[in-house]
């Protein structure tokens, strides 16, 4: 198991932008109320999740520069909010995200299929390298548009690897 207990071992700072707006509780990492365009850099392992909610008038670009993802709970990456929200990952930079969750049953409104899911613009890119697994349905969904740009990318997925509603 690459992760069996649980680890928090994770490193955030603030590139530019908006400083001290997020929160580290238990294994929750939540981005919240951004009050300019910003970018955060994210690092280490993380048995849990990360919450974007940063309101709908800012952009959030999430610098991944060397971070393993797992949660067994919920969405790994759940963004709730946000003007569009970019993860970037990092040149030379090896990222991961599994999502070991059961099914999501189609009526659960408190959980969504996705290793990441935004209700916002999502954009993925940088030139390093993303790996995502998902036992559970998708890997990334966005409701809102969703781009794919220049990175390495590897989607292992129950259903769809991408998936964007919008386009």
């Amino acid at each position: 198991g690459f992760f069996e207990e649980e680890i928090v071992d994770v490193s955030v700072s603030c590139v530019s932008g908006s400083d001290g707006c997020y929160t580290l509780e238990g294994s929750t990492l939540k981005f919240t109320s951004l009050s300019e365009d910003s970018v955060y850099s994210v690092s280490g392992k993380l048995c849990g999740n990360i919450i974007i909610d940063v309101g709908e008038e800012h952009k959030l670009d999430l610098e991944l520069c060397g971070l393993s993802l797992v949660s067994s709970k919920t969405m790994p990456i759940y963004i709730i909010s946000g003007d569009k929200v970019t993860l970037t990952a990092k040149k030379d930079c090896e990222n991961y995200i599994y999502d070991t969750r059961e099914a999501v049953a189609d009526d659960d409104e408190t959980q969504f299929s996705g290793a990441v899911y935004s209700a916002v613009d999502l954009e993925i890119a940088g030139k390093g390298a993303l790996s995502l697994v998902s036992e559970n349905n998708n890997g990334i969904h966005s409701k809102d548009d969703l781009e794919v740009k220049n990175l390495t990318l590897a989607v292992v997925a129950v259903d769809n690897a991408l998936k964007g509603n919008d386009s």
